[in-house]
């Protein structure tokens, strides 16, 4: 869990792309059951929050996440024939960060106030509460 190394820190970057990916199927999948069945439980605001959780999920974790840091991480020091990346320490902590980042973001949902907490306006007064 602590290593620092390269490879380590790569392909935890990928993994959590993989399973963004996957969620992000989740959230599109119930996106399609609210349109194609608008009785299916969501109301209006959710459904917002739903949409924005999901291009957010997919723009940042995994456009992001796997391209840039997993490929980079793992695949740039071999290609140079680095044994190790500078400041492996910052590597380790920058994944760390991202699953923090990771796990606030759908909390956004189970949120009372919805997609307005995201917006930090709040679309009604018991949103400040």
């Amino acid at each position: 869990m602590i290593s620092r190394g390269h490879k380590q820190v790569g392909l935890r970057y990928l993994w959590l792309a993989l399973f963004s990916v996957v969620l992000g199927m989740v959230l599109s999948v119930a996106m399609r059951v609210q349109i194609a069945y608008s009785g299916a439980g969501l109301m209006s605001e959710r459904y917002v929050a739903l949409t924005l959780l999901h291009g957010s999920l997919m723009v940042f974790f995994v456009l992001t996440a796997a391209p840039q840091f997993g490929f980079g991480y793992f695949f740039l020091p071999l290609q140079i024939g680095a044994n190790e990346m500078a400041l492996p320490f910052l590597s380790g902590l920058s994944f760390w960060l991202t699953l923090a980042a990771f796990l606030g973001v759908p909390y956004a949902l189970a949120w009372p106030c919805g997609s307005s907490a995201l917006f930090a306006f709040p679309s009604e007064p018991s949103c400040l509460r």
